[in-house]
Order: structure tokens, then C-alpha cells, then sequence
């Protein structure tokens, strides 16, 4: 037995304390997955039809709590399992991509497959990119400009002030 199985079996195995009153509801048991699944706490209250003082009643209660982990630990169960799946399944994959870009009745396809390999690898086709460039003397002339105006400044607050 894995520990997440040791884990999942404890939780399952809660003693109820007098003040918990016994297992939870299939409702509560509701609240608890749409949280575990990602669900925001307002939306869950709009849906089910409950109050913030239920729900945080509800999120303090240990039985609650305990849910909330045996769901998320069967939630990441399933991940590891999918992932798992995933590595399994790309070797065939690749090689049905492989195949089809040798032996695709269309040349689009066989060119977008192999284009897509070749991406992957690192081999993207290189992108064009235009840059607009002014004129240098028109630039120049404009620098020159704004240097005059700058020296004018300078001049002004130079100049000794009348008293």
C-alpha cells in the first residue's frame, strides 16, 4: 500500500468527535469538490444556496477539513496518473506523426508535420522584421535645432540680472 493509500485510508477512518455529530452530508461532501475543483467560495455559496456563516462554519469543522484533504490527495492521484499516461502514450504518438509526415497523401500535411519537427528542434524559419529608419540629416538637422534652443536657455539664466 502506497502512502497516499495509507493516507486517503486514514482520513476515511475519522473518529467523530461528540460536537461533529457524525459524517458529512452528500451536500457538504458537494461544497468540499466544487472547492477542491477550483471553484471560488462565492460561487459555491450562489450555487448551493448557502451563507458565508454556513460556509465558514463549515470550513472550520475537522470532518469538513478532512474531506477537503482526501479530495485533494485523489485530486493529485489523478494528475500523477494522467502525467503518467501522457509519457506512455507520446512515444506512439511521435511515431504516428513521424509516419504520417512520410506517408500523408497531402504535401501540406507532410510539410506542416515536418515544419512542426523541425520547430521543436530548435530550427524555426527566421522572421523578417522591418525597421523604419529616418533620414540621419533630417535627424541631425532636428538635434542641432534642439542644441540651439538649449544654448539659448543656458545664455539667459547666465546673464547677470538687473537690480
Amino acid at each position: 500500500m502506497s502512502d497516499i493509500e495509507k493516507e486517503i485510508d486514514s482520513l476515511l477512518n475519522i473518529q467523530f468527535e461528540p460536537s461533529n455529530k457524525g459524517p458529512l452530508s452528500l451536500r457538504h461532501r458537494e461544497v468540499a469538490r466544487r472547492l477542491v475543483c477550483g471553484q471560488k467560495p462565492p460561487m459555491v455559496k450562489q450555487d448551493m444556496d448557502i451563507s458565508d456563516v454556513q460556509l465558514n462554519n463549515l470550513m472550520k469543522n475537522p470532518i469538513f477539513q478532512n474531506e477537503i484533504k482526501r479530495l485533494q490527495m485523489l485530486r493529485e492521484e489523478d494528475v500523477r496518473d494522467l502525467n503518467k499516461s501522457i509519457a506512455e502514450i507520446a512515444p506512439v504518438a511521435l511515431t504516428v506523426r513521424e509516419n504520417l509526415m512520410y506517408k500523408a497523401g497531402s504535401e501540406k500535411l507532410r510539410a506542416d508535420i515536418a515544419g512542426d519537427f523541425l520547430d521543436r528542434a530548435g530550427y524555426s524559419p527566421k522572421r523578417k522584421m522591418e525597421l523604419d529608419v529616418t533620414d540621419t540629416g533630417e535627424m541631425a538637422k532636428g538635434l542641432i535645432g534642439l542644441m540651439g534652443l538649449i544654448r539659448a536657455k543656458v545664455e539667459e539664466h547666465e546673464k547677470p540680472q538687473p537690480e
